[in-house]
């Protein structure tokens, strides 16, 4: 017998392989960000997971999760403030609002309302 002691062993996660069909690689830059929330970080790997151009419903995050709304926007907040995520606002031809476009990006991203206006411009 050993004189192993499993105390000051590593922890260690055990990945299920027969995960391919909800499957995706992503880079680790928000995941690895020690100033994010777990929170944050997983509304980030759930943005950034989605196929381009996917349509995110606000009413459909709720439903996501248990923790509700103040968690969501203060997980959506954070990433905002660390400019992983930004917001687009909408408007018609009369200035009314029309919806919101969100751009998530791997790493922080520091863009201009200019950019913002031509990134979304460029992919509506």
């Amino acid at each position: 017998m050993s004189n192993l002691n499993i105390d000051n062993l590593p922890d260690r996660i055990i990945v299920d392989p027969e995960t391919k069909p909800y499957f995706t690689t992503l880079i680790l830059t928000c995941v690895l960000d020690t100033s994010l929330s777990w929170k944050a970080k997983g509304i980030h790997t759930y943005f950034i997971s989605r196929p381009p151009n996917w349509k995110i419903w606000y009413n459909d995050l709720l439903n996501k999760s248990t923790e509700g709304q103040a968690a969501l926007d203060s997980g959506l907040a954070e990433l905002l403030e660390k400019k992983y995520l930004y917001r687009f606002r909408r408007r018609d031809k009369e200035g009314r609002f029309t919806n919101i476009i969100w751009m998530v990006f791997s790493q922080p991203t520091d863009l201009s309302e200019d950019d913002i206006e031509r990134i979304v411009a460029k992919n509506t």
